[in-house]
């Protein structure tokens, strides 16, 4: 689509907006400060993020403007100029860049033709890589395997299952097949495969719009007793762009998890990046002395502010972004705690299960005797609600500040 079809679109659509008296969704083309001042309100239209669910509003069918509310939250490209580098376009440059390098690369994933992809991170893609852009259905199974045997052959391909949750459909690809493939095959195949997904919910929490139980999972628990399988999540768009370089060069399948919360986040990003080792990937974000918070994903900014928060209070608290789950970078991580002595996780999803459990306990087998106390911090156990539900569920400043004072206090 063009870019003078997407702002002629876009002012039908706040005109229409402004008749039924609600907004786009904040990080569609303007801050949430932006929103406030032109005097929405957030809870006016909770779930109004995709296309189809304009329809509940009395909006009408969406469909004719051939794209969805998050084409424009995704890249800013109604105002290109003023936020040039954030997080989907940055996936769209590396998926231009990657594909140009390498003929071996293909793309697989619903709605890459005609929106970009289901989340309309791949725009233009298509229109650059016609024969190695393919259009599936909604058969999350079939091109999954579809992806591993093209792995198997040869090439390395891109398989995009929009929603992390849709993961589930194509399980027994990742989890039976991918991962076990150099070992079945005494380690003569390898299946370099990246599974890309937008993990965890909209950030119905930092003034999104939650989208409900069925899409705003975050899977990194349900396949991080696989072995075989890389994991990787970042949150930041210089950390997607490098991270993904490496994954899409990895000869081992690789989860490819972005935060779906931090889609539209703006940040200066080189145009050329090196690849991100996955291995050794944790970062420290923040120097302290008194405690360790390890947030995953979404969680890093929020713990950002929580770090603030308990600064302002004399608590000096060290925050660390593991960026790779598997392999962990437990190095790094135990490092700090034998300095804190106290160690914080903090992740989006459950704490029963969790990736938080895992990495306290093994921080815990390396550091025991150096530790006076430790906790994990999650969702509560419900499935996470749709609109502004999702933020009484999921862990919030508030809530990683009195985490953090309870294990200061043991």
């Amino acid at each position: 689509m063009k870019r003078s079809e997407i702002n002629k679109a876009l002012k039908e659509l706040e005109a229409m907006c402004a008749k039924y008296k609600c907004y786009l969704p904040p990080f569609c083309n303007f801050t949430p400060e932006e929103w406030q001042e032109k005097g929405h309100e957030y809870d006016e239209v909770r779930d109004c993020m995709l296309g189809w669910d304009i329809t509940d509003y009395g909006l009408g069918n969406f469909d004719k403007f051939g794209f969805s509310l998050i084409t424009i939250r995704n890249g800013c490209r109604t105002q290109p100029e003023k936020y040039p580098k954030v997080y989907a376009e940055k996936l769209l440059y590396l998926k231009e860049g990657q594909m140009a390098a390498n003929h071996f690369h293909w793309f697989k994933t619903e709605d890459i033709i005609n929106r970009g992809g289901g989340m309309s991170t791949f725009l233009g893609v298509y229109d650059q890589f016609p024969d190695r852009c393919l259009d599936m259905p909604i058969a999350e199974s079939g091109f999954t395997h579809f992806g591993n045997g093209a792995a198997l052959a040869g090439m390395r391909p891109i398989v995009d299952l929009m929603f992390s949750d849709f993961s589930a459909l194509a399980f027994d690809a990742i989890v039976n097949g991918a991962a076990k493939f150099r070992f079945n095959s005494q380690g003569e195949a390898c299946v370099p495969i990246v599974y890309v997904m937008a993990n965890g919910g909209r950030g119905a929490y930092t003034g999104g719009v939650g989208s409900g139980c069925n899409h705003s999972q975050c899977v990194e628990g349900w396949f991080q007793n696989i072995p075989g399988l890389k994991i990787v999540a970042p949150y930041y768009p210089s950390d997607a762009l490098g991270l993904l370089k490496a994954s899409i060069r990895d000869d081992d399948p690789v989860l490819f998890l972005y935060a779906e919360g931090s889609l539209g986040v703006r940040e200066a990003v080189p145009e050329e990046m090196e690849p991100i080792p996955l291995h050794h990937a944790a970062k420290i974000m923040r120097e302290g002395t008194d405690l360790t918070i390890v947030a995953v994903q979404a969680m890093v900014p929020t713990a950002l502010k929580a770090v603030e928060e308990l600064e302002k209070a004399g608590i000096s608290a060290e925050l660390i972004d593991p960026r790779v789950l598997i392999p962990l970078d437990l190095e790094k991580i135990t490092a700090s705690v034998r300095k804190t002595r106290r160690l914080l996780v903090v992740h989006e999803a459950p704490s029963r299960g969790g990736i938080g459990a895992e990495i306290l306990s093994a921080v815990t087998q390396e550091a025991l005797r150096d530790m006076k106390a430790a906790r994990v911090l999650g969702a509560k156990n419900i499935p996470v609600g749709s609109g502004f539900a999702e933020s009484l569920i999921i862990p919030q400043v508030e809530d990683v500040v009195r985490a953090a004072r309870e294990v200061i206090a043991q």
